[in-house]
């Protein structure tokens, strides 16, 4: 179908070839397939064009994600700007390559490569086993078929002295190395074995026994790890993750997820997020860095919060960890010890408390990525923002826009210093300090957004707060603020009984010093000299006993009582401008 195009190509007339190829795309864009994607790319490749080589590749691929000549140029396009990831093209080309004449080509340039000194390590795939003979089953079969040129891994599983007979099958995998524990030693003590037992020079890969590697899942997560000397650690994208890990798609098969793994598992233009920390769940490590850091810190046992401290001790020993978004692994979850709900409660407070002994910062409190935040920021992705957040935390919602905005220039101010020792390391433009009492030191009309999570209610003087950012922002910028609705009718009923209980979290928190409704809100930011754009409810309706029923009801025909969905509002979300911007 290609064959003129193709003439042109060997007879070294690129201006002709572009021209059909151009023609074809017009004419015939559905019917464009991988083998017009290599011949677009050859051009490309011809005309010095990277780019347009790249999102032909792409294209390619997206079409068909086994096709080998289009692995083989990636690694050409790799070859003079990172030869580690030239490598590990040539070993993925290599491997889906049905051609012997063809794998020859890719071999030598492969041996040219660890000729001229490059050397990517070979992965060891780290697996706890523990009474899930099923899911361990799935998990194997999948790295056999999708895990890439056999001798480019090895698979070590840890059983954790199962009950239900997967011992027995493990034992007759021959393409595995078992240990098998006596007890149950837990999840971080259990990949120390393994890590352990590991080739000395091989990259870990941490992955949970509940997971199906898709195609080139881990090829991708490779690529991430050799994107620059700098990253010690990459993750997937999965269905079933915490951490800003899981995908917004919802299907309602493993078959559906698996489709769209084979579809979303290509290059991409922007595939990485930095982040400040990954979940084990499918966690890869390189070995330098592991050897830098040491071992998972088996204090967490039986499990929990380990991968939390590694990747914190990753970041603070000055490495980058990238979520790989064109990587993605299924995840089962709750297999483990989400079994169990209470246990698992338990067992998650107990090693909170562990980390903050060990860090001196309570993770779960200033870990959270602030989507709903985020999502009022609806800027072209290549706009170059200045964007601050006042209580930062670890920087997660900052490291979230980084991502998301390529070009914008993210800064944070936090009040806990110890929090800011460790963002710092990963956002270095954190600043600690108190908001009200900092000296600030950036630009008038610096910012395009400066957003306040969570915070105008630990304030003493939050409307002399909003008064004092005025300068700072941008004219056509916009200040955005996520508060506590003390209007909820959980605090309301309270109220009515007499009780004002302060509490650990929530709209009560100990720590707030005011406390609004919308009304109040609006008005704030009114004197404060802003117009307010737009105000979204945040809903959190749970359980109510009989008495909560009657009573709230009751309130409900009080006269000139404020709309049901105020009572309802948990959290209001606020966008508010300059007064005349």
């Amino acid at each position: 179908m290609w064959d003129n195009i193709r003439e042109q190509i060997e007879n070294g007339d690129y201006v002709s070839a572009r021209m059909l190829l151009e023609e074809e795309k017009c004419l015939q864009r559905d019917c464009i397939d991988d083998t017009f994607a290599i011949l677009d790319a050859s051009v490309y490749e011809a005309e010095a064009d990277r780019v347009g080589m790249f999102d032909a590749i792409a294209a390619g691929l997206g079409v068909n994600p086994f096709n080998y000549e289009l692995y083989y140029m990636l690694g050409c396009y790799y070859l003079d700007v990172n030869p580690q990831q030239a490598f590990l093209c040539f070993e993925n080309a290599e491997y889906y390559c049905n051609q012997e004449e063809d794998r020859d080509i890719i071999s030598k340039e492969k041996q040219r490569l660890e000729d001229s000194g490059v050397f990517v390590p070979q992965l060891s795939i780290i697996i706890l086993s523990y009474n899930a003979k099923k899911e361990m089953g799935i998990c194997l079969d999948s790295i056999r078929k999708y895990g890439g040129a056999p001798n480019s891994y090895e698979v070590i599983v840890i059983d954790n002295a199962s009950t239900d007979g997967i011992a027995e099958y493990l034992k007759e995998q021959e393409d595995i190395l078992l240990f098998c524990n006596t007890e149950n030693v837990g999840f971080p003590a259990g990949c120390n074995q393994g890590i352990k037992m590991a080739q000395p020079y091989n990259d870990i890969f941490l992955l949970n026994n509940d997971t199906i590697v898709t195609p080139n899942s881990i090829f991708w997560l490779r690529m991430g790890l050799y994107e620059n000397a700098s990253v010690g650690g990459s993750g997937s994208v999965t269905n079933y993750a915490s951490n800003g890990q899981s995908i917004v798609e919802i299907f309602d098969t493993t078959e559906e997820y698996f489709k769209y793994a084979v579809s979303h598992n290509i290059p991409m233009e922007n595939p990485y997020e930095k982040k400040y920390c990954l979940t084990g769940f499918a966690f890869m490590i390189k070995r330098t860095a592991l050897d830098a850091v040491g071992l998972l810190d088996e204090r967490f046992s039986p499990g929990n919060y380990e991968d939390n401290d590694l990747s914190l001790r990753l970041i603070g020993a000055g490495y980058q960890l990238l979520l790989c978004r064109n990587s993605f692994i299924y995840h089962f979850g709750s297999r483990g010890f989400a079994k169990d709900r209470v246990k698992y409660e338990n067992l998650m407070w107990v090693n909170n408390r562990k980390f903050k002994e060990k860090w001196g910062i309570d993770y779960d409190y200033y870990r959270e990525e602030r989507r709903e935040i985020t999502a009022y920021i609806e800027d072209d992705q290549t706009s170059p923002l200045h964007i601050l957040e006042v209580g930062c935390g670890l920087g997660a919602t900052l490291g979230y826009l980084q991502n998301k905005y390529p070009n914008a220039k993210v800064y944070g101010i936090e009040l806990n210093e110890q929090v800011v020792s460790v963002a710092q390391k990963y956002i270095p433009t954190i600043r600690q300090g108190n908001i009200e009492t900092i000296s600030l030191e950036y630009p008038e009309g610096f910012f395009d957004y400066i957003i306040f999570g969570d915070v105008l209610e630990h304030l003493h003087d939050p409307q002399k707060v909003l008064v004092r950012m005025h300068k700072y922002l941008k004219s056509s910028g916009a200040v955005i603020a996520s508060i506590p609705n003390v209007l909820h009718y959980t605090v309301v009923l309270d109220l009515l009984k007499g009780n004002f209980r302060y509490e650990d979290s929530g709209i009560l928190d100990r720590t707030h010093l005011r406390f609004f409704t919308y009304n109040e809100i609006v008005r704030m930011f009114q004197e404060s000299g802003y117009v307010v754009e737009s105000v979204l409810q945040k809903q959190l309706v749970g359980e109510v006993t009989k008495e909560q029923k009657e009573m709230y009801d009751a309130l409900l025909k009080v006269p000139n009582i404020v709309p049901e969905d105020e009572l309802k509002t948990f959290q209001y979300l606020v966008k508010a401008r300059e007064n005349g911007a």
